[in-house]
């Protein structure tokens, strides 16, 4: 995660600097399920962004972090020249790279990568491991010291079940269709920690309440406290997680520069920072990854549940984001509004045909703006 971090807000940008983090499965071009090819295609991957891409949690998996960026272009620059060159590494190495939060047929014992920290994981969870097939986009936003940071996390969670509508994109497992926008959500939720993290006023209390649940259940270390959004336990960030590995480089944008601007807002204008309820944050998560943008959406400010066009609104209202950024912002939301989201495009895209059809419209949206 190191390249995919940032030091804070400094002179050189009025707002913060970011990281965007992507997992993708490697899928077997037969059927669509798990293939343990990422040695081979993290040996493929071209030299100038083989640097940037490690292994994950299972070998069907490859991780790329961006560098430091101070812009949305920096940012889709380096998505879009890693996804290029994983198309051509996993072609080369005869699977199908894909960003989605699960793979089409999900294995029943999933090859893990090698590792003592996996090995461990892989104990605390015993057979939860081997529904543990997800695969996320990671945000990280800097923060100018701790307690800024809990003000940043505050914005982002009573945003979570927006992020999750917008950005749901794991509607499969085993080959069958879930009904969920988002099934990586629903399988999450069975970890010893997840979803909305408490409402902790200062850093010291989110410090406290952090190092509390480690060696419980499967927590080991800070590290593995996985709420949607926590603050890392290493690098002066803000990391949202909630958000599903996404089909194009422009999704996994969109993502990145809500958070970016989210924060930005926390930082500038403390008493502009919603309040939240956790409970209600989490049920409208699980509202979200069921339903997408189907239904509406709750937003922070206790209104209940709004229509997505009034939560879209509400949210271009709070944002603290440069014209470009903004500019960027309303035009990819306004496609997600028309398109929909990934979940609703895979389903589009299997209809009739199954992974038949799926598959070469994953290879296409790989690397795609």
């Amino acid at each position: 995660m190191s390249s995919a971090t940032t030091t804070g807000t400094e002179a050189v940008s009025r707002y913060p600097r970011f990281g965007i983090e992507e997992e993708f499965f490697l899928l077997d071009p037969a059927d669509g399920r798990n293939s343990p090819a990422a040695p081979t295609v993290l040996a493929e991957l071209p030299e100038a962004v083989r640097g940037r891409a490690k292994s994950e949690f299972l070998a069907s998996q490859v991780e790329h972090a961006t560098g430091i960026c101070e812009s949305g272009d920096e940012a889709r620059e380096q998505l879009l020249e890693f996804r290029t060159g994983l198309a051509a590494a996993s072609e080369r190495a005869g699977v199908v790279a894909a960003g989605m939060g699960t793979p089409f047929r999900a294995q029943h014992h999933p090859t893990l990568t090698p590792g003592d920290r996996y090995a461990d994981l892989a104990h605390r969870h015993a057979s939860l491991i081997d529904e543990h097939q997800v695969a996320a986009v990671h945000v990280h936003v800097g923060v100018p010291d701790p307690d800024a940071g809990v003000r940043a996390l505050r914005s982002l969670a009573a945003w979570l079940p927006f992020l999750k509508t917008i950005s749901g994109n794991a509607p499969w497992w085993c080959g069958d269709d879930t009904g969920f926008a988002s099934w990586r959500a629903i399988l999450l939720r069975r970890w010893t920690t997840g979803g909305c993290p408490p409402d902790v006023a200062t850093a010291e209390e989110y410090s406290a309440r952090s190092r509390a649940l480690v060696g419980v259940g499967g927590t080991r270390d800070e590290a593995t406290v996985a709420w949607d959004v926590r603050l890392s336990s290493r690098y002066p960030t803000v990391e949202l997680r909630v958000v599903d590995s996404q089909l194009t480089a422009d999704d996994a944008l969109l993502a990145a520069l809500i958070a970016r601007g989210l924060v930005s807002r926390a930082l500038r204008d403390p008493d502009a920072v919603p309040g939240y309820e956790p409970e209600l944050v989490d049920a409208a998560l699980w509202h979200a990854a069921r339903f997408g943008l189907s239904e509406s959406v709750a937003t922070p400010g206790g209104g209940g549940m709004v229509s997505i066009a009034a939560a879209v609104r509400q949210l271009l209202e709070v944002l603290d984001s440069s014209d470009e950024d903004l500019a960027v912002i309303e035009r990819l939301l306004q496609r997600v509004l028309e398109e929909g989201t990934g979940a609703e495009r895979q389903r589009a895209a299997a209809a009739g045909a199954g992974w038949g059809s799926l598959r070469p419209y994953l290879v296409d949206a790989l690397a795609a703006g």
